[in-house]
């Protein structure tokens, strides 16, 4: 066989090797989306004060596999995601000022265990990657310090169920914490 032919022909089984892939994205993406979906009801029940219910809520979402292919623990790593994700939503779309930061330092200073790590990881990538002023980075910076490279979000999840519930608790009640310190007024 010549190389051109062999240049023209698909390499064996690469159809299955792209179906593949695209199953292992499609669970993955289902994966993350029930954790989600679990979480923001568990978040509603603690603005609720109904704690049994998201404590069996965020069970159910630790419950789901772990995701070979975003290689994560889908519960713990939305955790973090729903509570980045509200803070860079309020830096990109919030007012022209420093809200979302005073909010999020507001938050970090009162925030124990996961909730607080949560919010710290939070500004350090957004340090790193958003192209924030010298002040905001400033401030950043003065509160968490410099960390080079970012630790690993997963490498954080606690080993037994107990603990893992409680860290996401705490993550979760970080987020409605700080939803509730953006509405605050700026002097109080």
């Amino acid at each position: 066989m010549t190389q051109r032919f062999l240049d023209e022909v698909d390499p064996p089984l690469s159809e299955l090797t792209l179906d593949s892939n695209h199953l292992e994205l499609a669970q993955s993406s289902a994966l993350q989306q029930g954790a989600e979906n679990l979480l923001t009801k568990a978040i509603d029940a603690l603005a609720e004060d109904d704690a049994a219910r998201a404590d069996r809520l965020v069970r159910r979402a630790l419950g789901l596999p772990f995701d070979d292919y975003e290689e994560c623990t889908p519960a713990w790593w939305q955790a973090y995601m729903l509570l980045f994700l509200l803070i860079t939503d309020e830096l990109e779309d919030g007012p022209d000022d420093e809200s979302w930061l005073d909010a999020a330092l507001q938050v970090e200073a009162q925030a124990t265990g996961a909730g607080r790590d949560a919010v710290r990881l939070a500004l350090a990538v957004i340090e790193q990657d958003f192209g924030l002023d010298r002040a905001a980075s400033r401030r950043i910076r003065e509160r968490i310090g410099t960390t080079k490279p970012l630790p690993s979000w997963q490498d954080r999840l606690p080993e037994t169920p107990d603990d893992a519930t409680a860290a996401i608790l705490q993550v979760l009640t970080t987020f409605n914490a700080y939803d509730d310190a953006l509405d605050l007024p700026a002097d109080a």
